[in-house]
Formats: structure tokens, C-alpha cells, sequence
């Protein structure tokens, strides 16, 4: 069997595993080694959702070729985590506050994956006759259809509001605590955010000059910057109600795809495959970032 982590082959050696949920016991003890933790799974060449998971679990380590993950730090894969429950979060206050039965015939199904995220964040304490605020949400969003949503009360319908505008405000917050660097958002801060992008396209030459430790260094502090101010529009958009578009794409799919592109510069990295850093650099990320800024000042400027 071939087991490949980022695109890297490696040499893992099974004892006791039998299955695949056995490979990714074993796999995810070993990434928390370097703390890292799985992201992706891809089976064969067809990727697994958490809800396929189930079905193949018991999948004979015999009937399986290859096996590749993606990982990241505990920390990027938290942060990226709470970035898309606060987008979930944003879009779902919205459909409910406009009745939009489109976007909740999207939102209502996926809840529980929501809800179960929800969990790993917050630890409500059980208080008799009183409900916790994810078990107030959950009332009236699990199981719940489009219908049922346009047909509840007023007073219904502002306790959801209430409950989403609580956990976003309180998961921004954990953003804040996890993200290397807190600062404010500001028209000046976006400004100050630009020489540091500038600096992407100068890590190609600093490889073909040999000077591998300080490109590295520029990496490390570029995907350091990169991950807090996404943190940063995220909280300012669940808190002000922002509505961003980057190129046609909502916030949490411009996000999920400059993560996808940062972690592809790293293993590019680790390949020395300085042409792909140069492409990535500077026709991929640095152009991605700077429309995020123009999108943010726009906003800011309102």
C-alpha cells in the first residue's frame, strides 16, 4: 500500500492495522507527533467526506492501493475550522432574517455537522430547566425544514438571531486567542499589510541565490500574517455583517482556497521546486491577497 501526506510518499510501516479506520488512528497519532492533524483523505484517488467515512471504515487494508492525506497544523486546521462556522453562521442569519428558502434548503441539511463543530469549541455546563445556547439553536434548526423556518413566530425567529449573533461573537473571539498575532482591522493596518505581500515575489530569488533560511523566514512570517488577518475578516464579518465577494467567491470559499494554495507552497518548499514557488507566489497568492485588501478597504471605506 501507498500512504502519501501532502503529496509526499513516506514509509509507514502497519502492524495491527486491519482496516482503514485503524490507518487513520494510526496516522493521526503520528501527525500529533508534529502537531499536525488530518484534513483530507483521499481513497484511491476519490476523496472521502466525513459522511462516506462510515461506509468504508471497515475497508480491508487488502483492497486499498493508496492512500493520501493532507494535514495541517492543529492550529492553521482550528483556525480554517472556526473561519467557516462563521461564515456558516453569517449566511445562516441571514436566510433567516430574509426567509430566504434557496439558501436555507442549502444550510438546514449540513446543520449537524455545524452543531457537532460547535461542540468541540464550546463545553455549555447543563443547568436544569435552563437550555444551552447551541441546544437553543439546535431546537429550531435540526430537522427542521425551509417551511418550517418562514413558518415560525417573530419572537422564534429572534432567538435564533440571537443564539447565531452569541456564538459568532464568541468564536471570533477563540479566533483572536489562537491566531498568532491580534491587532486591529484597520484602513491603516491593510496598508501595512502590503510590503509584506510585495515580499512574496522576492522568496524565488532569494532560493536561486542560495539564501534558503531567510526565504523560509519570509514564508513563515508571510503565512503567519496571511492566517491572522483572515481571522480578522472573518470576525469583522459575522460582527458587521459584511457582505465580501472576492472574483465572484464568498469569503469562506476564497479562504479554503488560499489555504490550499499556502500548503502547496510549502510542499513546493520541501521539493525546492522553485519555478512552481515563483508561479505561486507571484500569479497565484500575492494576487489573492491584494484583491482581499481592495475587497476589505472597500468595505471599511463604507
Amino acid at each position: 500500500m501507498n500512504i502519501l501526506i501532502n503529496d509526499e510518499r513516506i514509509e509507514f510501516t502497519l502492524e495491527n492495522e486491519k482496516n482503514l479506520q485503524d490507518i487513520l488512528n494510526s496516522i493521526e497519532k503520528w501527525l500529533q507527533q508534529s502537531k499536525m492533524t488530518i484534513t483530507r483523505v483521499k481513497l484511491d484517488g476519490k476523496y472521502i467526506s466525513p459522511s462516506d467515512l462510515p461506509n468504508d471504515a471497515a475497508r480491508s487494508v487488502k483492497d486499498i492501493q493508496t492512500i493520501e492525506f493532507n494535514a495541517s497544523p492543529m492550529t492553521t486546521f482550528r483556525i480554517e475550522e472556526i473561519q467557516s462556522l462563521l461564515q456558516y453562521l453569517v449566511n445562516l442569519k441571514e436566510a433567516v432574517q430574509t426567509l430566504d428558502k434557496k439558501q436555507l434548503e442549502v444550510l438546514l441539511p449540513v446543520y449537524p455537522d455545524a452543531r457537532d463543530s460547535l461542540y468541540q469549541y464550546f463545553h455549555p455546563k447543563k443547568e436544569p430547566g435552563k437550555e444551552n445556547i447551541i441546544d437553543i439553536l439546535t431546537k429550531y434548526i435540526e430537522g427542521s425544514t425551509m417551511d418550517m423556518i418562514v413558518l415560525l413566530n417573530d419572537k422564534d425567529r429572534e432567538e435564533i438571531i440571537s443564539s447565531i449573533d452569541m456564538l459568532g461573537s464568541a468564536l471570533y473571539d477563540i479566533a483572536q486567542k489562537l491566531s498568532p498575532k491580534k491587532t486591529e482591522l484597520s484602513l491603516d493596518y491593510l496598508e501595512e499589510l502590503k510590503p509584506t505581500v510585495a515580499q512574496l515575489n522576492e522568496i524565488p530569488i532569494l532560493l536561486q541565490t542560495g539564501k534558503d533560511a531567510q526565504a523560509m523566514e519570509s514564508l513563515a512570517l508571510f503565512s503567519e500574517v496571511a492566517q491572522n488577518f483572515l481571522v480578522m475578516v472573518s470576525g469583522i464579518i459575522g460582527k458587521n455583517k459584511m457582505d465580501i465577494s472576492i472574483d465572484g467567491q464568498s469569503f469562506e470559499e476564497f479562504s479554503v482556497a488560499l489555504n490550499d494554495l499556502l500548503r502547496e507552497l510549502i510542499s513546493a518548499f520541501d521539493k525546492k521546486d522553485y519555478i512552481l514557488i515563483g508561479d505561486l507566489c507571484e500569479y497565484e497568492i500575492a494576487p489573492r491577497i491584494e484583491k482581499l485588501i481592495e475587497s476589505v478597504q472597500k468595505e471599511l471605506s463604507v
